[in-house]
């Protein structure tokens, strides 16, 4: 099952939220979580219904891969998390999808693809920047 989940920070985003869901919806997504929250909280209601809600072979799709979390750290947990529980996470805006077998992430990891879709993230803070680029 594919299970969506929006972010936005205000209610001014409204219509970023609603982008957000039709494409959700238009890839599939049968149930959707959202949060109307700062990203800068911790406690996310909607992510973390979404994450309750999930079951081993079902993928949770983003629009953005840093709707996952606050920063680098916060959606490489997520990401591990789910992992181990047989969840997949889709990025659309990356085509990011960790169902991809270990060999085609093997291809993807000395391009840098990975890290340069989380330095590209506005989350992500200098600190993390040079420990990233740093293990690559």
């Amino acid at each position: 099952m594919k299970i969506g989940y929006t972010r936005v920070s205000t209610s001014q985003q409204q219509d970023s939220l609603k982008v957000q869901e039709q494409a959700l919806k238009s890839y599939g997504c049968e149930k959707i979580f959202t949060d109307q929250i700062s990203g800068v909280r911790t406690d996310r209601p909607g992510l973390e219904a979404a994450l309750a809600y999930a079951r081993e072979n079902d993928s949770i799709v983003v629009t953005r891969l840093d709707r996952l979390g606050r920063s680098t750290v916060d959606v490489l947990r997520t990401v591990q998390e789910l992992t181990s529980r047989g969840i997949t996470i889709e990025a659309l805006d990356t085509k990011l999808d960790t169902r991809a077998p270990v060999e085609a992430w093997r291809t993807l990891a000395p391009k840098g693809v990975l890290v340069a879709v989380l330095l590209s993230s506005p989350k992500t803070n200098s600190k993390q920047r040079c420990a990233l680029s740093t293990t690559v």
